[in-house]
């Protein structure tokens, strides 16, 4: 397990409290506020109280005025167009968005989306060419086409409207229009939309044109809600309003396919932000990276619910091959990591025979969480060649390192987090070596340590019904916007903690403090169950959530991360649960024999059955693991038969004279196991800043 730093972030409190009465919040709302940069009274009611009439107009967007008389012109003269988008979600939504407004308005629309395999990300000359001989007049691109430069100013092609959100190079693609707000000479005032929230200001304005005295169909929301999501744009400003009203519609659609989408994924309403990036978006995700998008776009356009519900059941049957594919391919990157000790690399990069290239940057996320380095899956074709994904942490710029590595890659492309890549097989070592050069310009030895933003200390009985409600009010949340983190700290584990999944990847644990109790949920950290005896103090870091069970409202925590407390008492429990040290086996022997002693089995008991009686007679809890090393040693030294993990365990008389088990194999493994517990989790977690909170 890592090394992890829990930080405290640091408020001005006098700043907080004047804050907390100019709005008539309480001061744990309003330190949150703060912590995201809402420093006045003015930005925080917008932020909490904010409406989509409140957005700026589209007309403010550079080039909108050419693109809206354009797509007119093309509209009133019954020319062909084609909307050209991406196969992830924001592209899927954005092509969706805008064909449906279009062909409401009276359009001639058709959809272009690449293969992902074959024609990979972007505007490709050749498509364009092969649209223009099939008489389409003008293309609208969506989420793309922003560093198209040769492919707009190639002959044989129809006209271009570009709209995009990714970052412009110094030269623009000779277009019709070019609508972007991150461009150097745009003035909007919302940088950071999605390539569905351009896409929708440019349906928003041609819907002003043709029908200004209605609204905005209600779809268009939902859509730039999934889309933006997905897409992991920040919340804040313009799309925080766009995705907060999508999620209001989202409880009752008027897009069928995504009413029938909800519906497989068994989301409930209300619909959050988190349903979409855990439950939607990988279901809409998974067709363009297992086969085609097409199946994404076919859904979200159908206008028949009984053709909604089959292709939603589709994409769901798509996603759980993803899911099997990307599983096999993490144990077999794993096994990797742990067979080469790749894990003590500055830069991770594994590779494996074709493996699927559209699940390899999940892949490479899921060994930047477990590693906490930046990682490179690779998956070799035989033909030579190798496409690769790439994942970051904080303070390595995976785009920059790889600048410094081209000369080794046929193509790469992305950012500082994430990046793609394709080479020749034969150069990967060089690879890995340059990479590791290129840490090591980049990173010191503490950026290799995760860091945990934590933004209060609260205590358990604070967790209730009432701070939910005020924590709705930050809804929803995403990049620029996270869930709150609080830190617990001193929570009585009670019982025994739960395994959850089919793999049981996932934790369950009871805690209590003083009068309060609360259930903790912990994604992906079923291994850290094994460490846990009842009654141990544990320091949590957690999102209170509501979850509704049986039509009853209960609060839970969703833990980011937790460790032992620090207390010396607690530690030393927990090290005699896992590692009893010479005192601990003295104890468990004497307890082990009243136990045996107890029961009338003459056969003896198995060691899952003495370790139930240790817990119930003798209220001495062991670990599996711990009890077998026990018996181990036990048995060295005759003082027990004991031939295995389901063979009966058999008292012998016991000895005449002291025996000095320090010598045993198993004594040596206890001690060695003690040191590395100590070491990976007692010691694993180190708070900064405590002194600054006062909630």
């Amino acid at each position: 397990m890592l090394k992890k730093y829990w930080q405290i972030a640091s408020a001005e409190r006098k700043q907080v409290e004047m804050l907390a009465a100019a709005l008539g919040l309480d001061v744990l709302l309003t330190r949150l506020l703060v912590l995201r940069g809402i420093n006045t009274a003015e930005a925080a009611r917008d932020f909490l109280f904010g409406t989509v009439d409140s957005c700026p107009d589209p007309w403010q967007m550079k080039d909108m005025d050419h693109a809206v008389a354009r797509t007119l012109q093309a509209i009133a003269k019954g020319e062909h167009i084609v909307v050209y988008g991406d196969y992830d979600v924001d592209g899927v939504t954005a092509t969706t968005l805008l064909t449906r407004v279009l062909r409401q308005l009276g359009a001639l629309v058709k959809t272009y989306i690449p293969d992902r395999q074959e024609e990979g990300y972007g505007v490709h000359l050749e498509a364009l060419r092969k649209l223009r001989q099939k008489d389409c007049s003008l293309v609208i691109t969506v989420d793309c086409g922003i560093s198209a430069i040769q492919e707009a100013s190639a002959t044989g092609i129809p006209d271009l409207i570009i709209t995009d959100h990714h970052e412009p190079g110094p030269t623009l693609p000779e277009a019709v229009a070019v609508l972007n707000p991150k461009r150097q000479d745009c003035s909007y005032p919302d940088k950071s939309l999605a390539g569905v929230g351009v896409a929708f200001k440019l349906a928003q304005a041609l819907w002003k044109k043709l029908q200004p005295t209605k609204p905005l169909p209600g779809y268009c929301y939902e859509l730039v809600a999934v889309g933006s999501v997905a897409d992991m744009v920040p919340l804040q400003g313009e799309t925080r309003l766009l995705v907060r009203e999508g999620l209001k519609r989202l409880a009752k659609p008027e897009c069928c396919g995504l009413e029938a989408l909800l519906k497989v994924s068994s989301v409930k309403t209300p619909v959050s932000a988190g349903n979409i990036a855990f439950s939607l978006a990988p279901r809409l995700n998974a067709a363009g990276r297992m086969s085609l998008a097409q199946s994404s776009l076919q859904l979200l356009l159908s206008a028949e619910q009984e053709e909604a519900e089959m292709l939603a059941q589709e994409l769901d049957e798509e996603n759980k091959l993803r899911q099997e594919t990307e599983r096999s391919i993490v144990e077999a990157a794993l096994w990797q990591c742990e067979e080469a000790s790749l894990a003590s690399q500055n830069v991770l990069l594994v590779a494996g025979e074709n493996w699927h290239p559209g699940v390899i940057g999940i892949v490479a996320s899921r060994l930047v969480e477990r590693y906490y380095r930046p990682t490179i899956v690779l998956s070799l074709s035989e033909d030579g060649w190798a496409k690769g994904s790439c994942r970051s942490i904080p303070g390595f710029d995976m785009h920059q390192a790889l600048q410094g590595c081209s000369h080794l890659l046929e193509r790469f492309g992305g950012h500082k987090q994430a990046a793609g890549l394709t080479m020749r097989a034969e150069k990967v070592t060089a690879l890995q070596e340059a990479m590791n050069q290129q840490a090591e310009q980049m990173l010191q030895q503490e950026d290799y340590v995760p860091k945990v933003s934590v933004d209060a200390v609260v205590s358990l009985d604070m967790v209730n019904e009432a701070l939910l409600e005020k924590l709705e009010l930050l809804e929803p949340y995403g990049i620029g916007n996270p869930r709150p983190r609080l830190l617990l700290q001193n929570l009585h584990l009670q019982g025994e903690a739960r395994c959850l999944g089919k793999e049981k990847e996932h934790l369950k644990l009871t805690v209590r403090q003083n009068e309060a109790t609360c259930s903790v949920l912990a994604w992906r950290q079923g291994e850290k169950a094994c460490y846990l005896p009842q009654d141990t103090l544990l320091d949590v870091v957690a999102t209170p959530e509501g979850n509704v069970w049986r039509d009853e409202l209960q609060v839970q925590l969703v833990a980011e991360d937790f460790a032992p407390s620090r207390q010396e008492e607690n530690q030393t429990k927990i090290l005699d649960y896992l590692a009893p040290d010479m005192a601990g086996l003295r104890q468990l022997y004497a307890a082990m024999r009243h136990c045996l002693q107890l029961s009338n089995c003459q056969e003896g008991l198995t060691p899952e059955q003495l370790r139930r009686q240790l817990q119930q007679h003798c209220r001495l809890p062991v670990a599996s693991s711990a009890l077998a090393q026990a018996l181990d040693v036990f048995s060295e030294v005759c003082l027990i038969a004991y031939a295995g993990e389901t063979a009966k365990i058999a008292l012998l008389p016991a000895p005449e004279k002291r025996l000095d088990i320090t010598s045993t194999q198993g004594y040596e493994q206890g001690c060695l196991l003690r040191q590395k517990v100590l070491d990976k989790w007692l010691q694993r977690v180190e708070i900064q800043g405590l002194s600054q909170t006062w909630i």
